[in-house]
């Protein structure tokens, strides 16, 4: 708890009077059946767990595929049970924080994942507050 951003959330979720919720083990292991079992409403993920989750979501395309098969279909099948089954299917804001940007093409598929906007904060691992970037605002890349 010695990110900014994760006291930030943990204040803010009990403050609220909400249930704030922790990975069962630290090495993230468990994290995926976790995130099913808790439902959240709000995403706020490092990059990392982004990238947890495209890997989840590629493996269940790859482990799915055969050829002729329609792979624009697939991916959208997979997305449609993934939300429900990996992100339990109540989120409603969807937001990324780190020191760096999440890429291009991990923000765009994330967004189509979540078929929401998602929301990029930055700051250091120390810092009380971070920056988040409007859309359609420049920013570091």
């Amino acid at each position: 708890m010695s990110h900014g951003m994760g006291r930030g959330i943990l204040y803010g979720t009990l403050g609220n009077g909400g249930t704030a919720y922790f990975a069962a083990k630290s090495d993230l292991s468990t994290f995926l059946d976790d995130l099913a079992l808790v439902r959240p409403t709000e995403l706020t993920f490092v990059p990392r767990i982004w990238e947890m989750l495209f890997g989840e979501f590629q493996s269940e395309v790859d482990r799915r595929w055969s050829d002729g098969a329609d792979r624009a279909a697939l991916d959208a099948q997979v997305i449609a049970e993934q939300r429900r089954t990996v992100l339990g299917g109540r989120f409603v804001s969807a937001n990324s924080g780190s020191a760096a940007s999440i890429s291009p093409e991990l923000k765009a598929f994330v967004e189509s994942y979540l078929d929401q906007q998602l929301v990029e904060g930055y700051g250091s691992t120390e810092g009380r507050g971070y920056f988040r970037r409007r859309p359609g605002a420049a920013g570091p890349r």
